[in-house]
């Protein structure tokens, strides 16, 4: 093979490598664009899954004494009007 075949040979192998790094970097960079735009919607289902918990805790929280003040007042109403229970 002459010199002058090696280097166009040369130049084309270089030029495909190019071209195939070009391919990857852009299937890499479209991918990464991809998998953030995952990240990012997840990000916001979990901020909505917390504010959610936190909303169950508070009423979860709310219902236990609401349960406790009605017993409270269950107690006290047995006590003072005892005898209409007892009717």
């Amino acid at each position: 093979m002459s010199v002058r075949q090696e280097q166009k040979l040369e130049r084309s192998t270089s030029f495909a490598n190019t071209l195939r790094k070009n391919e990857w970097d852009e299937a890499i960079e479209k991918e990464t664009k991809k998998l953030t735009q995952k990240v990012d919607h997840h990000e916001l289902k979990n901020r909505s899954l917390y504010s959610i918990e936190d909303r169950l805790s508070r009423l979860e929280e709310d219902e236990k004494k609401n349960a406790e003040e009605i017993e409270d007042l269950k107690y006290f109403l047995k006590k003072r009007y005892l005898k209409d229970f007892l009717v």
